[in-house]
């Protein structure tokens, strides 16, 4: 969902968004979404393996949410020619990595279902914006923050 740097040679918007048209971009009046926003990206890998009686595998989701408002909000700021050059605040940016595991089993007329994942997120609420003031590599503050989650549902079937 993030856009390319077409900008770079002619004006580029937002997925959904329209200078002229202003309700954006919709299919017969119906806004055109995606859960991860505009602007963001994500690449999910999952391993699953199927027996008789259900399912069960591991999976690895990286989300980099935003990136397009990220990078084009540091563009705008009074920074020194050197720091705009496309690459953004490269060290402050938000983006969740998520590895878990998740399973179904079928017990009669039961669906059992569970799902354990264990999340980082780095740069969680992107604070301070535009106090850039000399951060790199060396002298940056993170703000991760990790979350663990855990669901199990039942499904009856008649």
């Amino acid at each position: 969902m993030t856009p390319s740097y077409i900008q770079e040679v002619r004006p580029q918007n937002y997925y959904y968004t329209h200078q002229e048209i202003r309700q954006g971009h919709t299919h017969r009046g119906q806004v055109l979404g995606a859960a991860i926003g505009p602007g963001s990206n994500s690449q999910y890998l999952s391993i699953d393996g199927y027996t008789d009686n259900g399912r069960f595998g591991i999976f690895l989701r990286r989300l980099a949410d935003n990136n397009h408002f990220h990078f084009n909000y540091d563009r705008m700021l009074n920074r020194p020619e050197e720091w705009r050059q496309g690459f953004g605040d490269y060290w402050r940016n938000r983006t969740d990595l998520t590895i878990g595991t998740r399973a179904l089993y079928n017990y009669n007329e039961f669906l059992i279902t569970a799902e354990l994942s264990w999340t980082k997120l780095f740069n969680y609420g992107r604070f301070d914006y535009g106090q850039f003031g000399g951060v790199n590599i060396s002298n940056f503050e993170p703000y991760d923050i990790t979350n663990t989650y855990f669901q199990i549902g039942v499904t009856y079937l008649f």
